[in-house]
């Protein structure tokens, strides 16, 4: 087996990195060749060690394809104790309690950050937010006086020259899909910019504009979303996205990323659910958010 080699030190401070932000953001943006190009580039440990583990499944499985799909589902805000599988009696997740039962689940897993954006750079790239100078959700807060520290400087969105796991896949021969939150970047800084051939949903906001069409607010309409029947909602919608990039690119490998927007705010859950759980004693009642679980699909 060969030997990996890590990344070496920067060779420039942030501060450096800061004074060209300006620059990063009026540049012309790079050729979909240059963006994908891996060329010169290594692979962050993180990176090296989901790419290893997915090619030991496929060696050890025998029969599985030498390129396997990859669907990766992120739920936001979203405890690991509030599920039906992990323990819980409060909340119903009958969807994802069956999905667990026919397969595996972990029990000792850390995010990267306690926050939304941090967590994805730190997914998308394999490396600590740290690193990447994002370290706080996107664009942040002002500071407050009851804080003992002031808020650091922080990049606005996931730098270009990263190598995301999208297009490390899309380097391999893989079809590469964002459907869903993305919050790491708005115009130029999108998932199109950052190996994702597909995107719905995913833009700079942190959450949804509204979790029922019409997806807009005033003018502004999520991506991908202006079409849609009124009143449908978005967690199914981005399921339905998703059920339909499968049978298209079933006969190639693809990378399914599936960030829902579920269970961040607003709370706001259909109205059958709503009826449904409205009759559970008080004490076990908590407005739309068990509803909202319950409509969250595999």
């Amino acid at each position: 087996m060969g030997k990996f080699q890590l990344p070496g030190p920067a060779k420039r401070s942030f501060a450096d990195e800061r004074s060209q932000a300006g620059a990063w953001e009026s540049e012309e943006p790079p050729s979909e060749q240059e963006s994908t190009s891996m060329a010169g580039r290594k692979l962050p440990l993180g990176m090296v060690l989901i790419l290893v583990v997915l090619g030991l499944a496929a060696i050890v499985r025998g029969a599985a394809p030498p390129s396997p799909n990859i669907i990766l589902i992120v739920l936001d805000d979203f405890g690991w104790a509030d599920l039906g599988c992990y323990g819980s009696r409060f909340h119903r997740s009958p969807n994802i309690d069956r999905l667990a039962a026919g397969g595996m689940r972990f029990t000792d897993a850390y995010a990267a950050c306690c926050v939304c954006s941090p967590t994805r750079a730190a997914l998308m790239t394999g490396k600590y937010p740290a690193r990447l100078h994002l370290t706080d959700w996107l664009p942040g807060r002002a500071d407050q006086p009851s804080q003992k520290l002031l808020r650091p400087e922080f990049r606005q969105q996931l730098p270009l020259e990263e190598l995301t796991l999208a297009e490390a896949l899309a380097a391999r021969g893989y079809v590469c899909a964002n459907l869903g939150k993305w919050h790491l970047g708005g115009e130029g800084f999108g998932p199109e910019r950052q190996g994702f051939t597909h995107n719905v949903g995913g833009d700079a906001a942190g959450t949804p504009l509204s979790y029922f069409a019409p997806y807009r607010r005033g003018e502004r309409f999520m991506p991908g979303l202006k079409e849609a029947p009124e009143g449908e909602y978005l967690t199914d919608r981005l399921a339905r996205e998703a059920e339909s990039f499968i049978e298209q690119h079933a006969s190639r490998p693809f990378f399914l990323y599936l960030p829902h927007f579920a269970v961040h705010i607003p709370l706001q859950a259909k109205l059958d659910l709503v009826e449904r759980f409205g009759g559970m004693p008080a004490q076990d009642r908590r407005p739309t958010g068990t509803q909202t679980i319950r409509s969250t699909p595999p």
